[in-house]
């Protein structure tokens, strides 16, 4: 791989994990917000709430994901212990 290329691969997965962090913080808020939301069945709610911070959950799994790549593309490709 190229200087260039490694580049261009480290500034994707930051552009990734920048990401996923909005979305997982969007998912977030959005779960708070339907929360504090009054529906006329709680268990619709329930369930939209469980599905929101599922999603941010995951997104910040991604992210971590994401972070680990950039740490080690920037140690020569080795991944830490």
């Amino acid at each position: 791989m190229s200087k260039n290329d490694f580049s261009t691969a480290i500034y994707g997965l930051g552009w990734q994990e920048r990401t996923l962090s909005n979305v997982s913080n969007v998912l977030h808020v959005l779960a708070h917000d339907i929360e504090l939301t009054e529906t006329p069945n709680d268990s619709d709610r329930g369930h939209w709430m469980d599905v929101a911070y599922w999603l941010a959950d995951y997104t910040r799994k991604m992210q971590a994901n994401a972070r680990a790549d950039i740490n080690a593309a920037n140690n020569g490709g080795v991944y830490p212990k």
